[in-house]
């Protein structure tokens, strides 16, 4: 299994695997376009997938929407990346599936902590 991050910014997509990396030994993948990450979802299986909420094509609400589509990824975490502090955006983010939310910028422990959390929920002991 693996750790999935969808993000259309490389910078996000760069600090996101880093700070994944660092706190678990699974395996992480990177997608800037959501459409693809998309494909290649709907035949393996994620731990944990990190979506970013604005992108084109497909906002980050979107694609969540599209995974609980997916019978093997009913139950997987989904952390919604947003500098929004809208409620009615994160309303939708979890009306749409999302289990968590994490914040722009980016703060390392709590991302630590979340991940940790998370992939317990799944049952995986690959948190460092």
């Amino acid at each position: 299994m693996s750790i999935v991050v969808v993000d259309d910014s490389m910078t996000n997509l760069v600090v996101l695997k880093h700070m994944a990396k660092g706190n678990s030994s699974l395996p992480v993948h990177t997608f800037t376009k959501p459409e693809i990450a998309v494909e290649y979802l709907s035949k393996n299986g994620a731990d944990l997938i990190i979506v970013d909420c604005e992108m084109p094509g497909m906002n980050g609400i979107e694609f969540i929407s599209t995974m609980r589509k997916l019978a093997h990824h009913i139950d997987t975490p989904i952390v919604m990346v947003t500098n929004h502090s809208e409620s009615e955006i994160r309303r939708q983010a979890l009306e749409a599936g999302a289990t968590d939310f994490l914040s722009k910028p980016f703060d390392a422990s709590e991302f630590k902590v979340r991940m940790r959390n998370l992939l317990r929920l799944k049952n995986r002991d690959n948190v460092a």
